[in-house]
């Protein structure tokens, strides 16, 4: 019988990859599963069941060791990578069904240790993913996204920050407004509070018809970015939006063209460094933002040309001005 974690640790510096065959079959790793559950090579033994998943002979002992092991891993690596390769695989998450769910949810509780905060945070990251592909209760989520306290473990504060303003966007539940208030006054996460609530009236101003609220909204989303690169200079996410509204209230209040072409530089400069920061990051939430960020880049582009031909002769051709201001505002 071969024995599987050993046979891992002996070969994992020189294989990237193991099969069925080389850890003894699908029988001797189920027979193992009370050890292997809480093994540091769970990832491997997850990705060798995976590649071989639509040809196991016992796929009911292979999902309840899956959901075992995601409920009692303590090795947050393991643990992180285990269930990064699970919900990739939209098959086998429905082969587990809502118990691998619950079991997510269920490990977000323990946050207390640094250990457990990181797991957590990764049970909250992959909750979120199934509830936005319809595979979870948003309403069961909402529910721990509604539980996050300003005294939190740090680790899971830094981490679960983000996926308020995530679940924000996707389903505009002031509650969760209300939570990203109550933790800028921790210092810790001040910042990516602040970021997530000045996009909350971003959001606003894009969503109101009337051009005093749109200005109000815009105003209120200045204050929150503003404060967000005052306790943290390296917010460039930050600055993109804060040099986007400004942009936006320069053309309002006429301001002269060189102004508003320096604004546009400013953003072209700030998105092109965050392309190389971002480029083959891993999270999965960074990439819909970043190409939100060049399309702001893009749109930035016409107010420039607006600002610049606005209040020029334009009788050779009029509409063409006319058509880009007004593409302009209905993006």
């Amino acid at each position: 019988m071969v024995n599987v974690e050993d046979y891992i640790r002996s070969n994992i510096g020189i294989k990237t990859s193991f099969s069925l065959d080389e850890l003894g079959g699908e029988d001797n790793i189920w027979e193992q599963s009370n050890t292997l559950s809480n093994s540091r090579f769970l990832p491997e033994i997850i990705r060798t069941i995976l590649d071989k998943y639509d040809l196991l002979k016992k796929k009911t002992d292979a999902n309840e060791f899956i959901k075992s092991s995601i409920k009692v891993n303590n090795h947050f690596m393991a643990f992180s990578e285990s269930v990064e390769e699970l919900i990739n695989e939209e098959y086998v998450v429905n082969s587990l069904g809502n118990e691998f769910e619950n079991i997510l949810l269920e490990r977000i509780n323990n946050r207390k240790s640094d250990q457990e905060a990181y797991i957590a945070s990764t049970a909250l990251d992959a909750s979120l993913r199934l509830a936005l592909n319809g595979k979870l209760n948003k309403y069961m989520l909402l529910a721990k996204l509604t539980d996050i306290k300003e005294k939190e473990n740090e680790i899971f504060l830094n981490k679960s920050i983000r996926l308020l303003g995530v679940s924000f966007e996707q389903w505009r539940e002031l509650e969760l407004v209300n939570i990203l208030k109550n933790l800028v006054n921790n210092p810790i996460v001040e910042p990516d509070a602040c970021f997530e609530i000045g996009m909350y009236y971003l959001l606003n101003a894009l969503t109101t018809f009337e051009e005093e609220n749109i200005i109000l909204e815009l105003e209120n989303s200045k204050i929150w970015l503003e404060r967000a690169i005052k306790t943290d200079e390296d917010r460039s996410d930050a600055q993109v939006y804060l040099n986007i509204i400004n942009l936006f209230l320069s053309l309002k209040h006429n301001r002269p063209y060189a102004e508003i072409d320096q604004i546009v530089k400013n953003i072209e400069n700030i998105v092109n460094k965050r392309q190389y920061w971002l480029f083959n990051t891993s999270s999965s939430w960074l990439s819909p933002r970043y190409t939100a960020e060049v399309e702001w880049l893009k749109l930035s582009y016409e107010v420039r040309y607006i600002a610049e031909n606005i209040n020029k002769e334009s009788w050779f051709e009029p509409w063409i001005v006319l058509e880009r201001l007004i593409d302009t505002f209905k993006a």
